[in-house]
Order: C-alpha cells, then structure tokens, then sequence
C-alpha cells in the first residue's frame, strides 16, 4: 500500500530548500518523431514541458503549465511526480521526453516522460519511472498539461453502492454482493473510530499492472512483481486504487479514516492497524504474524532495529514494518481496549515518540524493545486470537 499524500509534506521540505537553486533539463529522445505537419505543435508542447519540470516541484497548485481548476480526481493532479528527480536531497535522476502521440482528438496529445539515472562510470544506465501526461491544445492555441486518469478511464463502468462510487476496469466483472459488504464495511469503520462515514471513490482494477497503467504509468518497479496485488490510496482526495480484483479493499479504507482521525501518527502504526483490520497482499494479520514467527526461530534478527532503522522483508508479501505494526495494534488493544489503541495511533510520527509510547505502553523497563516483541511472539495463542471490531 502506498499513501501518496503523506509525501506532500516531504516535496515542501525540499522545495523550500534545494529545489529554488537547482535547474533541471529536459532531455529530448530521438525517439520523438516529428514531420511538417507536427513539428510546430511538438514545438510547443516541448516548450511547455520544458518549463514545467522546472516549476512542479515548487508550484503544487495553479502551476501555469497545467489546465487550470480541471482535474476530476485530484487536488494535487501531478503529485506522483513532484520531487522524483531527487534521492537524498541531491538530483540523482534526470527526465526525457520519449513520445508524443496524438489521440483521436485533434487537441490533445499523449506526453511520455522517463526519469533516468546514467552511472557512466559504471557504464549503467537506471530507469525510476515512464509516465504518461497529456497534453491539451487551448482556444488560444497553448498547450497545457493535464494528469491523465480521466482520459485512460473513460471507458470505465460507473456504479454507486451506498457512499462509494465504484470505477470498474472493463476486464472486470463486478461483484455488487461484495460491493454491499464493503458498503457496510465503511459503516463499521465510521463506528470503530468514531466518526462520519467516509464517501470514497473505488477504482477497481484486477492486477496492480492494470491499477498502475490507469494513473498514467508504464514503468514502476511494482508493475512487474510476480504478486500483482497492490493498491494505492489518496487520503486527501478520498480515492482508492485496488489491484486486488475485488469490490473490497478492507486496508486501504482504514488508511482513510487514520488520515482523517489522527494528526500525529506514525507510518509503522498506520500501516500496522490497515494490516490488523484489513490484512495486507491477500493475507490475514494472523497469516503474516505467523510466517514472521516461524521466520524468527530460523533466523537471529534484531525486530527493534530492522523495524525502526531498516526495510526488512520477509518475502515479497510480508514486511516486518507492517507485521509488527499490526502486532504491536494488537497488544496494545488486549492491554487498555481502543482507548489506548487511539492514544498509540496519535502518539507521534517519529521514531523516537513511538519508541517512547510502546515503552510507556507496555512498562518496558529496560530499554529493550526487541526481547519484549520477541517474547511476546513466542508466546502468541493463534488459537486465541479474536477480536470483534464493533467492540
């Protein structure tokens, strides 16, 4: 699961800071093909997407080279590629038109950008992303950009089920059983953190491959995993993207009412109660806990410093960050109920005010967090393992 808009806050980190002073070139592949009749339009859009790999990462909203209070979905339409250039501060990254392809309206035009890392020492060359921008001709004969959501789901069935607006992928055949659950899902989730229902759009795609293509991709890493569930949410905007090939997406609904009930979290907790409520890659919280326990008995790792300093993954469905996340939600619920599952989910979002809270939590004395996890997963019941989210 990604939360895309928790990233906003990181772009007005860095925009205040390196990106005033650092200019970014647009590279223009041979592959961008242009005879008499389209050389002085491609003119014009390279002239516009020139200036705005130069502006996007320091002007969110109302970017002069992007269509103007017109983008269906978003409030911030270019999100997934602010700052990509970057990779700790510096501009490791550099973007190249590839392509630019007229669609069946004489206006409009389909923009196909790469990022690239070339490693000439190392004679390597390093893709990050290829996305997909259109780009639309306006009455006074400008071209302006715009997120391309819209035009590539204009074929999409549209069904509303209660507070949620479904888009289904036409390869898809649509559940509306499923889709009534997961209606009721959200009234469970309104009463389980106490507040008003969430009205959300769903779009409902049955691979990740697919879900990525719809926001305009056609490379990112995630596309070619050989576990194609996957899923992307944008809190601000109240949208989700599923892979999963289903009208329910239990965890990524849960990342919408964090994001709106709790102002202080941390990822490890958020990611951990979607995972206790909602599962994560097609598995139940008790499947990942308990592939995680038989992975310790086998193997001698440090929980408190691969979950706080490192990424550590079990397999390609299973991650210590959201396994203990979830672990860490269910202990915290059998100790104090929801009151202090709230009070760890609005704790802090820095390492060092979770780290502090589970000590506070749990009365860890010693400052060993990683003999206390490790124990308690020792001794977990599976059998036992019931919780009621109505509670």
């Amino acid at each position: 699961m990604i939360n895309k808009f928790s990233f906003i806050f990181l772009f007005l980190f860095f925009s205040c800071n390196s990106q005033e002073r650092d200019k970014i070139s647009l590279n223009i592949n041979n592959s961008v093909e242009y005879n008499l009749s389209s050389k002085y339009e491609f003119k014009k859009i390279i002239s516009t997407l020139k200036e705005f790999v130069n502006t996007k990462n320091t002007i969110f909203k109302n970017n002069p080279n992007w269509v103007k209070y017109n983008d269906k979905f978003f409030s911030y339409p270019f999100l997934d590629i602010i700052n990509i250039e970057y990779v700790n501060g510096k501009i490791e990254y550099k973007p190249t038109l590839l392509s630019i392809t007229k669609t069946n309206d004489e206006n409009t035009y389909i923009v196909k950008l790469g990022w690239f890392k070339v490693n000439k020492e190392e004679e390597e060359i390093s893709l990050r992303f290829i996305y997909n921008l259109l780009a639309i001709k306006d009455n006074n004969g400008v071209f302006l950009l715009k997120n391309i959501l819209e035009f590539n789901t204009k074929k999409w069935s549209i069904i509303e089920i209660g507070d949620i607006k479904f888009y289904i992928n036409p390869e898809h055949k649509f559940d509306e059983n499923n889709a009534l659950k997961f209606n009721s899902i959200n009234e469970e989730l309104s009463h389980f953190f106490e507040i008003d229902k969430i009205k959300f759009t769903y779009f409902l795609c049955n691979t990740n491959f697919m879900l990525m293509k719809a926001l305009g991709y056609d490379f990112e890493e995630t596309m070619y995993f050989s576990n194609q569930n996957g899923s992307i949410t944008y809190p601000n905007d109240n949208l989700i993207f599923s892979g999963n090939k289903s009208e329910i997406n239990k965890h990524e609904l849960v990342h919408l009412y964090t994001y709106k009930k709790f102002k202080n979290k941390h990822k490890i907790i958020d990611e951990g109660i979607a995972t206790f409520l909602g599962g994560s890659k097609g598995l139940s919280y008790e499947d990942h806990l308990f592939k995680l326990k038989k992975h310790i008995e086998f193997n001698s790792i440090n929980l408190h410093d691969e979950l706080f300093k490192n990424n550590y993954v079990l397999d390609e469905d299973t991650s210590l960050m959201y396994t203990l996340g979830a672990f860490l939600c269910d202990l915290t619920i059998k100790k104090g109920g929801k009151k202090l599952l709230f009070e760890l989910l609005d704790s802090g979002n820095t390492n060092e005010d979770l780290i502090n809270n589970i000590k506070r939590i749990f009365n860890i004395k010693d400052n060993d967090i990683n003999r206390f996890l490790i124990n308690e997963l020792n001794n977990y019941d599976f059998k036992e393992h019931k919780w009621n989210i109505n509670r």
